[in-house]
């Protein structure tokens, strides 16, 4: 079943997603094309560009961006994550924006965060005011702690570790 148009629910799983969904409660597509917006809920399967949070959004495969007032969690994802505190995604290729936090299995982009970014593999650039960890990273870490077992790049910051 193909939903082409606007979608406002109190729970709904929707199969073929192309247009607008809001949520109050709920929302859970399985393909995505287009915007998803949330006060409480939305997840999705295959997301091609959008996603805003009120408070949620979980999604598997991201294309584009996620924005969030809270919480927005993606499986593997290209884009952009912008968020007030914590970003977390599996893959990512583009960058995340945190006033927290930045957590990712592997990067290839740019981390940037208040707090933190930690990345097992980072492939462009780590930049915190505070910390940055991560196991390899080939590119820059920019931050008062920076942590890595092996550098290919360079470490800027006051407490620099490569293990």
């Amino acid at each position: 079943m193909k939903i082409l148009n606007l979608s406002i629910e109190i729970i709904n799983t929707s199969k073929n997603f192309i247009g607008t969904q809001l949520a109050g409660a709920v929302n859970q597509s399985d393909n995505i094309i287009a915007l998803q917006l949330s006060g409480l809920m939305n997840t999705a399967k295959n997301v091609k560009v959008g996603q805003l949070s009120g408070i949620a959004n979980i999604a598997e495969d991201v294309t584009g961006l996620q924005i969030s007032g809270f919480s927005n969690i993606a499986e593997n994802f290209n884009g952009i994550q912008l968020f007030g505190f914590i970003n977390s995604a599996k893959n990512v290729c583009g960058g995340q924006i945190a006033y927290g936090a930045n957590f990712s299995q592997s990067i290839t982009g740019v981390q940037l965060a208040g707090i933190a970014n930690i990345s097992p593999k980072v492939n462009g650039a780590q930049i915190s005011f505070v910390t940055n960890i991560s196991e390899n990273i080939t590119g820059i870490q920019i931050g008062i702690i920076n942590v890595c077992n092996t550098l290919n790049g360079a470490q800027i910051g006051l407490i620099n570790i490569v293990s």
